[in-house]
């Protein structure tokens, strides 16, 4: 099955990608003096929305790797952003805002 784009339809793929692109330019210069990156937002506005999760629950939403993830809650713990507390097991810690 060959899968065809028609022209209206990649009109729209690039406009809407340079509109995103826009968005997090602007959102970058908002944040960056507060020491935050759009991925760092996201995760805050991510722990807003539902509350105490884990890393992998969060890189499951995201569709994207652990380590990835682990990068952002690293930044957002050393400022003091987010905190992590005790899991259903001794591996799991689940992130809380503070």
């Amino acid at each position: 099955m060959k899968l065809t784009i028609q022209e209206g339809n990649l009109e729209y793929f690039f406009f809407n990608n340079r509109l995103n692109r826009r968005y997090l330019s602007g959102l970058t210069v908002k944040l960056s003096p507060f020491g935050l990156t759009p991925a760092n937002w996201s995760l805050l506005d991510y722990l807003v929305q539902n509350g105490q999760v884990t890393n992998i629950q969060i890189a499951t939403y995201w569709d994207i790797e652990k380590p990835t993830v682990s990068a952002n809650v690293k930044q957002l713990i050393k400022l003091e952003l987010i905190e992590t507390i005790p899991g259903k097991d001794k591996r799991e810690k689940q992130l809380i805002l503070t």
